[in-house]
């Protein structure tokens, strides 16, 4: 896991990660394609890859799908400009994306305000 925001945990950050990796790849495995949400009680999980990275918000299921993706679009936008050069030789050293929880408050706290709040950045193997 690169980063994650998430403003009361309920659950360690390494098993979600873990959990939602084995999700991805089961859904690919079972459809040759790729899981873009899922909801479990009245929470919803929208899921983006890009560039070989997960991209995951935790929403309520009353706000609507459409605009949740558009928020997570702007944030994976945001999150690239900032550290797209500094993912190409990347070494595993994550505290490299510490200040991106800061960046999301200062910048795009419209967007996060939505989220339940979850965000998270998940590297795949």
């Amino acid at each position: 896991m690169l980063f994650n925001k998430v403003d009361e945990e309920k659950i360690d950050s390494l098993l979600f990660a873990g959990m939602m990796c084995a999700l991805k790849t089961f859904a690919e495995q079972i459809s040759n394609k790729m899981i873009q949400s899922f909801e479990v009680s009245e929470e919803r999980y929208i899921i983006f890859k890009r560039k070989n990275l997960l991209f995951i918000a935790k929403s309520s299921k009353n706000v609507k799908q459409k605009k949740i993706k558009r928020e997570l679009e702007y944030i994976i936008e945001k999150f690239f400009e900032l550290y797209d050069d500094d993912l190409i030789d990347f070494d595993g050293n994550i505290s490299l994306f510490s200040l991106f929880e800061e960046y999301i408050d200062e910048t795009c706290q419209d967007s996060v305000e939505m989220f339940a709040p979850s965000i998270w950045q998940l590297r795949e193997n």
